[in-house]
């Protein structure tokens, strides 16, 4: 997925998206082995939202959150995408979960959300 993640960011998304494919391939199979694991759901989340599966990524995010609802780095990528998908009033609902962290995904989560609204 790190493969994937640097093609992406060069913005070769469409030679990226077979690489988040593969990726999902392979992480739905681990999550088969190792159900409901965080990390695995956040991965899978991940590479769904990298290829526009965004109702799918907002699936996995938030099963992710079912099995640690404390996890900050989840709660901050399930924040950002809520941003950039449009949906304000979620992307406010996570952060206001994470306000008594005291960790740094707080604080970029609620900077990223001032500036882009």
């Amino acid at each position: 997925m790190k493969k994937a993640d640097k093609i992406y960011e060069k913005g070769k998304k469409d030679k990226a998206k077979k690489h988040y494919e593969k990726a999902i391939e392979y992480l739905l199979k681990a999550n088969k082995e190792l159900v409901l694991n965080e990390n695995i759901l956040h991965y899978l989340a991940h590479s769904h939202e990298r290829i526009e599966l965004n109702e799918e990524a907002e699936i996995y995010y938030n099963l992710a959150l079912e099995v640690n609802p404390d996890n900050n780095l989840i709660n901050h990528s399930l924040g950002i995408f809520y941003v950039q998908t449009s949906k304000l009033e979620k992307a406010n609902k996570t952060l206001n979960t994470m306000k008594n962290c005291n960790c740094e995904e707080f604080q970029s989560l609620k900077n990223y959300i001032e500036k882009n609204t």
